[in-house]
Formats: structure tokens, sequence, C-alpha cells
């Protein structure tokens, strides 16, 4: 028999032209006009390709609960020159069984394909397929996800990539919304994996001839029987020809953590007691795990993190396997083993994991059958009584550094707080943020100075350029720890001019501009230091104690103060505390000048005194100058002075001299002229005395 035929070509190759050694080369000739076929196959492979452009020879199958299974396929085929790239990410199942008579399947995507030799005249391939999970290991990023649960932000991702129906939902539980959850330069399958490993949500694949299906579970009441077998009996060593059972059977027991304390701070609940404790049942072990911080701000959630950690260390410490001589059970289901000679071990087991191996070498046509199949199903067993979990494998992305960001708030707001002084950003590496208050979470801003009820509070504004660091390196805790300048907000001086000056300036809100602002500014260039103060509007001091003011006096050097108030000028002393008092010392001169209006002083209780110890005291007026005294008065005007009183008294300790062209005295009633020692009245010209009765003595 010629070697095509044995390897099962439909065509026969002509006779050959000798025995000798050029009779194989003339074999090898007419390989590409024979066809193979996986009809009536134990295993067979459905591709885009033709039906029988590749022939299933071997299946390596791997699965285990909250992991991506793995598959690996051995195949041949006639064609050589296969492009990988008609197969890469494109879907493949495989029929186990016989075609008419309800064959098992598994699917999957192509993640890798190659040719990897020949043999006997036809090509070898290799395909490796993982499920469309394991194709989020390709795809990925940063966003921000807010107010969501750990399954809404799984849907939202799966959905992008356009699985969604290939997802199923059979979760128990209720999970917290988180109120932040970054994921940071992560694939999408990482993202997602370190997601489900900190709920505890784990899953498993149901395959059909088209398509496979991811289950979330979180409970055992999500798993079933295979629908081939509920149960199966145990025995020791598998017997050929024989009915379906388990065999080889292996138990091992782990150490491991016997209990996990998880602590965390709240800066809303400084005081609260966050510490929450879980420990594991049946260990050999009495040491705990501690972790701060915790990933939580409620002790019901904390609780629940750590059971998922204490559930999965008790999963994991039990490692019971066996084999099966099916490939009908995968893993997610549910398998009851009797006949076990330990009475104890005959109980319903959750399948945790499967190592399936599957061959069939003979090629030729309708070979393949039962004496060329060989299958081994290896078991990984968990009683179903104990809650799987996964371990926590997936490692959270750590910030190895500050990260840029802008402030945020709604349209047409300025300034956009909370009561913490909180502010909200856009990073700089968000492709999906919207530049508005929904970009991230309120994040806290570092201070100069914190206290209960005091402090200082300057709050980022929308649209500066902050630093954004992470507690712990964690991306779900960011915090505000500065702010820069950048080409768009520039120094409020040129630096070139002013490096010497440390300023402080604001701006007004809403809508100022750049002349709107309050400024404290020190400038510390040498022999013109100065320190500048500008209030856009109202300027209000408030000292509690003693206000003192120097100028000029620290160094002995000529100092000077200008006060210029552009209206008005109130200032009280003591008023409403019943004293208070003004001491005004000038060295020299003292000038006051009202360009309009008038000058009053008044005097409620108390005298006014002015003294001039050397020099004089001139007080002028346009009009009139009057001192007045009760009914008493003495008016200057520029014509006169007029003196008004009930009694005028004139007395002069040496000399009394009045002088003018005309003077005149009149008495309503009497008048008296008396000289104590001598009197004379005379007269250059005439002197008349008149009188009703002139009396001279």
């Amino acid at each position: 028999m010629l070697l095509a035929e044995v390897l099962g070509f439909t065509e026969k190759l002509p006779a050959p032209m000798s025995a000798t050694a050029n009779s194989f080369s003339s074999v090898a000739q007419h390989f590409i006009v024979m066809t193979l076929t996986q009809a009536n196959r134990p295993i067979a492979v459905s591709t885009p390709l033709d039906d029988d452009a590749l022939v299933l020879t071997g299946v390596s199958w791997t699965e285990q609960l909250g992991r991506p299974f793995g598959g690996t396929l051995d195949l041949v085929s006639s064609e050589g020159d296969i492009d990988p790239l008609d197969l890469l990410k494109q879907p493949v199942s495989i029929r186990i069984g016989d075609a008419d008579d309800s064959p098992e399947y598994l699917h999957g995507y192509v993640t890798r394909f190659g040719q990897v030799g020949t043999n006997a005249g036809l090509y070898q391939y290799h395909a490796t397929l993982a499920p469309w999970m394991g194709l989020l290991r390709h795809v990925g990023g940063s966003q921000v996800f807010q107010q969501q649960t750990v399954v809404e932000i799984a849907k939202a991702v799966i959905e992008a990539r356009g699985f969604t129906g290939e997802l199923e939902d059979r979760l128990t539980q209720t999970y917290r919304q988180r109120a932040y959850c970054v994921q940071y330069g992560e694939s999408d399958f990482q993202f997602l994996s370190r997601l489900f490993e900190e709920e505890g949500i784990y899953y498993f694949f149901e395959y059909t001839q088209d398509q496979h299906t991811m289950v979330l579970c979180d409970d055992v009441s999500a798993h079933q029987a295979s629908t081939s077998f509920d149960s199966l009996p145990y025995h020791a060593v598998e017997q050929p020809g024989t009915e379906t059972c388990l065999s080889q059977w292996t138990y091992e027991r782990d150490f491991n953590t016997a209990s996990y304390v998880l602590r965390d701070y709240d800066f809303q609940k400084p005081r609260a007691e966050m510490t929450v404790r879980q420990n594991a049942s049946d260990t050999a072990s009495d040491w705990e795990w501690y972790e701060f911080p915790g990933q939580f701000f409620e002790t019901d959630d904390g609780q629940h993190y750590a059971r998922v950690l204490t559930e999965a260390a008790t999963s994991d410490q039990h490692a019971a396997a066996v084999d099966v001589s099916t490939p009908s059970v995968i893993a997610g289901n549910l398998l009851t083993m009797t006949s076990h000679p330990v009475d104890d071990l005959n109980q319903e087991y959750l399948i945790v994991g499967r190592h399936l191996m599957m061959t069939a070498g003979d090629v030729s046509a309708g070979g393949g059958g039962a004496h060329s199949f060989h299958l081994s199903n290896r078991l990984q067993l968990l009683p179903s009584s104990i809650p799987y979990r996964s371990r926590q494998t997936t490692a959270r992305p750590v910030m190895r550094g500050p990260q840029i960001a802008t402030v945020v708030g709604p349209d047409g707001e300025e300034i956009w707080t909370d009561a913490y002084g909180r502010i909200k950003v856009q990073f700089a590496w968000d492709l999906v943020g919207t530049g508005d208050d929904s970009s991230s979470c309120w994040i806290r801003v570092t201070q100069p100075w914190t206290g209960k009820g005091w402090g200082a509070v300057s709050i980022p504004r929308v649209g500066e350029e902050v630093i954004v660091a992470f507690l712990d390196g964690n991306v779900d805790r960011p915090i505000v720890t500065g702010r820069v300048f950048n080409a768009d907000r520039m120094p409020p001086e040129d630096l070139a001019d002013g490096q010497a000056k440390t300023i402080f300036r604001t701006r007004s809100t809403k809508e100022g501009d750049t002349n709107c602002f309050h400024e404290l500014t020190f400038d510390d260039t040498k022999d013109a230091e100065q320190i500048y103060l500008h209030s856009e509007r109202d300027f209000v001091r408030v000292v509690e104690n003693d206000d003192s003011l120097k100028v000029g006096f620290d160094k002995s050097d000529s100092g000077d103060q200008t006060i210029e108030i552009y209206n008005d000028q109130n200032v009280q002393i003591g008023v409403g505390s019943g004293s208070g008092s003004q001491t005004t010392e000038i060295g020299q001169d003292r000038t006051t000048t009202i360009d309009a209006g008038d000058d009053n002083l008044t005097i409620k209780q108390g005298d006014q005194n002015v003294s001039v110890e050397s020099g004089a005291i001139t007080i002028e007026a346009a009009t009139s100058i009057t001192l007045k005294c009760g009914q008493s008065s003495i008016e200057l005007t520029p014509s006169g002075i007029n003196i008004q009183a009930t009694e005028i008294a004139i007395k002069g300790d040496a000399k009394i001299s009045m002088a003018a062209p005309e003077i005149e005295a009149a008495a309503d009633a009497s008048m008296t002229l008396k000289g104590s020692a001598t009197a004379e009245l005379s007269s250059g010209g005439s002197l008349t005395v008149k009188g009703a009765i002139v009396q001279i003595n």
C-alpha cells in the first residue's frame, strides 16, 4: 500500500516508477492533489476555513474557576500556505464525539497560530485558544468609573468590547457602590480580574457549538450538575471498557493563614474604629494576616473583604483531584462521588478545575476511531459545602508618582467645592472624561495649615493645573498636593524683573479680570525692600488689644507715612465702652487743609485746652470769627468787633488805652467813670457835658 493511501487521501497516486528511494519523492510531488477529511473522527475542529482544511489530531484544555481557560490544538493539513491572519481572533469550535450523536463542544478564539513542521508529507500546525475574556488582555488603558458597583463596571467594560451576549449573571449577592474606581494602565482583563477577586466574584465557561458563555458566580447555587452525569462511582483504577467512573483520587491540605485583619481610615469619620477580623475554620495555623489600608470606608464592607480573603485561603487549602473517563464534565459543574471506600469522601463536589487531553493521531480516511483515540481528564474538586473564592493574584496598579490634572466644575462655575474644600479634576491621561464636575470624585486638597475651626484655606479654581498624589499609591485615593503654572496660566508678574518678589494675588469672582484682585507682595530687592498690600474693595482690620505702628524707627531711617482717602474717614475711639482717649504727639509742624466744607469739633463733656508754650496762635477767617459762651459772645468781622454779654469787665493791671477817631459810650440807665486816685476828662477842642442834673464836686 502506498504512503498516501495509509494517510487517507481520497485520490490514489499513480503506480511508482521504481522501488527505489525516488518513489517517495514521486509521492510527495502529488500531495497537492490529495484531500483530508474529518468525517467520522472522534474529535474535529471547525474554523473559518474550509471544513477539512485543518484536521484536529490533539487537544490540551485547561480550566479553572475565576480564570480564563487555555486550549492548544495540534492540527495537520495538506495545505502549506495557511495564513495565520485568516484565523487569529477568529472563533473556533471543537467537536468531541460523533457528530450525529449529541456531541460535546469546546469553543474559543484563536490567539496564536502557526506552522510547526511537516511529517509524512503533511503540514503540522499549532493553535492556541482562549475565551473572549482572555482577549481582553490585549486591550485596555485608563478610565474613571463613579457611583457604580463592580458588576455594573464589568458589564460596561464588556459591552464596550462587544461581548455582552456572551456573559451570564448568576450572582446572588448585592455589591457596594464604588464612589470612585479607576482603571489605570491596565488591560481590561487585569482590571476586571482584580475587581472580581476583591469582591469574591468568580466565573466559569459553558460551551455550545457556536459560542462560549462566561458565567459570573459568587455562590454554589449558581452551579449545576453536568447534563450527562450528576454522580459517578469511584474505582481505584479505571478499567477500560467498563462504565464511566472516577479514579486515581488524591487529596492534600496546605498550611495557610488562620485569620485576616483589615483596617482603614475615613476622614469623614476620623475617630471611628475601622478594624475588622475574619477567622478561617478548620486550619492548622493560628497566624493572622494584617493589611492597611483595607480598601473600605464602611465596616460591613470591610467584613465582606476579610471574609473573601478567608474563604479564598480556605478553598485553596483543599487540593483534591481525580481522573474521570469522560470529557462531559467541566469546571463549574457539580458532581457527586459514590462508592469510595472512605465513606466521608462520598459527597457532592464543585469541579474547580480540569485538565483535558485528547489525541486522535490516525488521519486516514475514516481514521481516528476508538482504537486511536486517547482521553485524559483530570479534575480538581472542592466539597460543595465550602465556598469557593479565587486567590487575589492580580496586582492593583501602584501610582509611581504624582499626576497632572486640571480643576473642573459645572459650566459657568469658577470655584467648585464642598464643605471640606474638596475639588474635582480631569487627569491629563483621561480620554473619557468630559471636563466638568463628572470627571472625578471629590478630592481633598492639602492646605498650609489646618485646625478645628481654624487654619488656612485656598481653593484651587476651575482651570488651574494641580499636582495630584495618591495615598499609598492607590489609584482610587487621590489627594491634591500642589499647584503649578503653565503657558495658559502664567505667574502674576514677569519673573525676569520680579524674581525677588513673593506674591499673593487673587482674582475677583465671578468674571473678574486682571484689574480685579487682592494682593500681598513682599519685594526683597536689596535697598528697595517693600511690602505691598492691595484690597480690591473693602479692607477690614480687627485688633482686639493693642495696635502699634512704627515708621522708620528700628533702623533709625527716615520714614514717612502718607494716608490718602478718596471719600470719607470715620474714627471712633472708645465709643460704646465709656472710655477712650487719643494722644497725638508731633515732633515738628502739623498742617491740616480742608479744601471744601466745615471743620467741627464737639466736646460733649469736659474741657478743651490749647496751649502754645512758645510762639503765637493765629486764627484767621474770611467772614467772621465768633466766640460764644451762653448769652455772651465776641464776634470778629472784617468791619469790626462786637462784644455782647450781660456784664462786660475790662481790667488792665497797668493801663487800658482806647484810641479812635470817634469813641461813643452809651448806657440805657447809668454810666460811671471813676478813678481811685485821679480822673481826667479833657478834649483838644470843645467838651460838652449834658444831663438833667449835672453835679460837679
